[in-house]
């Protein structure tokens, strides 16, 4: 089992202390993981001929596809947080954003109301957990996808003053 590098512990914490501890999560595990073997491209294209040709072949006569994981260790745990972070985010944006679009096109326009085709549509979705309330429109998701940018060059910047330049 991979150990939690020291490094990330202050940001892991900072993730939970502003409400991203799903997101501290899923950190976790994929360090736990570890990097998974990509398959090559040409063991997937035998692969799939031979199914196209035999139909289903049994597990013994298709090519050898690794399964190998190589452990998170050191800067590299620092590296797949940080470009995993900024893929989540921007995931989970553009998650939202479709989302929105879905509500907007199911309840179509409010009856009564004038709409203007040059304005979208004004969707908000309120989620309540106890006593924490978390709004969602396109204003806060368009803010949010423009912020993506400083934040990647803050990641960029804490990532290089935290990474070793030793070899071990």
């Amino acid at each position: 089992m991979t150990v939690l590098d020291h490094r990330l512990t202050p940001f892991i914490e900072m993730l939970a202390d502003i409400g991203l501890d799903w997101l501290a999560f899923e950190l976790f595990e994929g360090i736990r993981r570890g990097r998974e073997a990509e398959e090559l491209p040409e063991a997937l294209m035998l692969a799939r001929k031979q199914v196209q040709v035999r139909g289903s072949p049994s597990p013994s006569s298709l090519p050898m596809i690794s399964t190998e994981v190589s452990p998170l260790l050191g800067d590299d745990q620092l590296t797949w947080t940080t470009t995993y972070l900024m893929e989540r985010l921007e995931a989970v944006l553009s998650e939202a954003s479709v989302a929105l679009d879905n509500i907007d096109e199911i309840v179509g326009p409010v009856a009564g109301r004038k709409t203007t085709r040059s304005r979208p549509p004004i969707t908000e979705v309120v989620l309540y957990d106890g006593e924490e309330q978390l709004r969602i429109d396109r204003t806060t998701i368009t803010r949010a996808q423009n912020e993506l940018e400083k934040l990647r060059v803050e990641l960029s910047i804490w990532l290089n003053s935290t990474q070793t330049d030793i070899i071990e």
